[in-house]
């Protein structure tokens, strides 16, 4: 994954003034990194709203970035499709061989899910590419050209995911969080979640908690940044032993990393 301070530079990608660029995730391609963004507007001042206006994807090569413009905009996806790029599969296992999986999130009616695209590995920077996962017929071959016909896959938080091979499980683990409002006697805590499946499109299984932290709700409509993801690239025993990030604080409070367990089997 690829984590970057916010640009507000338009001139080089022709981004509207104003507007903020998250890095969301990015999948290497040879040497260039292909990366997913999110841009978002600020609320007004004093508030820590902000408002989302769709995702983008550009390419990091050694002369520089090169923010891709299908049709002349900068939008691949816009604020009424799920925000895709928020968790990326490189197409390196076996199962996933030539494509690489892209996993976004969009709120439905006050729930948020989860959809899938693909795109054959090194053409993420070209929105003609994808494919979104229908699961019109029950089977993996479900794919359609346009977004609006995406089936969700499960049900998920608010912000940020990961998704990555488990080798432990034998299985793809996805990972992520969802706020638990407190009370008065109650702090506001974060629910760290995680389901498996043994291949991206699904099924996946029903959610099984890993832990709980205290923290509030991530302020604002668009804190893509935020969320909970496990780190492949830190675990230990073929991934017996996750490492997860969380981040739902406050704007500037670094994420916090805690270490999970799993079960060994017999």
């Amino acid at each position: 994954d690829a984590d970057a301070d916010s640009d507000t530079d338009a001139a080089p990608d022709g981004l509207p003034e104003g507007l903020v660029r998250r890095w969301i995730s990015g999948i290497a391609v040879g040497d260039d990194v292909v990366l997913h963004y999110a841009a978002t507007r600020p609320g007004p001042a004093g508030e820590p709203a902000l408002d989302y206006l769709g995702m983008g994807v550009a390419r990091l090569s050694p002369d520089g970035l090169h923010v891709a413009r299908p049709g002349g905009d900068w939008r691949f996806f816009d604020r009424g499709d799920p925000a895709f790029g928020m968790a990326l599969v490189q197409a390196d296992h076996g199962v996933t061989t030539g494509y690489d999986y892209v996993f976004g999130i969009r709120g439905d009616a006050g729930t948020n899910r989860v959809y899938l695209a693909r795109v054959p590995h090194g053409h993420a920077d070209e929105r003609d590419q994808y494919r979104f996962f229908t699961d019109s017929d029950g089977g993996r071959d479900a794919w359609s050209t346009d977004a609006v016909d995406a089936a969700p896959l499960f049900g998920a938080g608010p912000a940020g995911l990961s998704v990555s091979w488990n080798g432990f499980l034998q299985a793809f683990l996805a990972v992520y969080s969802v706020p638990v409002p407190g009370d008065t006697d109650t702090p506001d805590r974060i629910r760290v979640l995680a389901r498996a499946a043994r291949h991206p499109t699904g099924p996946w299984s029903t959610a099984t908690p890993l832990f709980e932290v205290r923290g509030p709700a991530p302020p604002g409509r668009a804190r893509l940044d935020t969320g909970a993801r496990e780190h492949p690239q830190l675990s230990l025993y073929d991934g017996r032993i996750l490492y997860v990030s969380v981040d739902g604080g406050a704007e500037g409070t670094a994420p916090r990393m805690w270490r999970v367990d799993l079960p060994e089997t017999r």
